[in-house]
């Protein structure tokens, strides 16, 4: 039998509400609630494809969601997004 893990409550040390168990789970010394966290949600994009290995940039979500939204069109997306020609 799997012995199980006991994950004690904990407050957020900004708005007192209590931090999900999940979160300390993964995050045991976390202090701080997803939503008063100050971490910022990342994203990335394939700058580079081949068959040894690849190269990704890491970028802001937003900005990073935005570009892989363009590289799923038809043939070279992104770069007709960035000439402004509609995909």
């Amino acid at each position: 039998m799997k012995q199980t893990e006991i994950i004690m409550p904990k407050s957020c040390v900004s708005c007192k509400k209590l931090i999900h168990p999940l979160r300390l789970k993964i995050l045991p010394h976390a202090n701080t609630c997803v939503k008063c966290s100050t971490a910022k949600p990342v994203g990335c994009v394939p700058i580079n494809s081949h068959k040894t290995g690849n190269t990704i940039q890491i970028l802001p979500h937003d900005i990073a969601a935005s570009m892989n939204k363009n590289c799923a069109r038809s043939g070279y997306g992104i770069t007709r997004s960035l000439r402004g020609k509609n995909g």
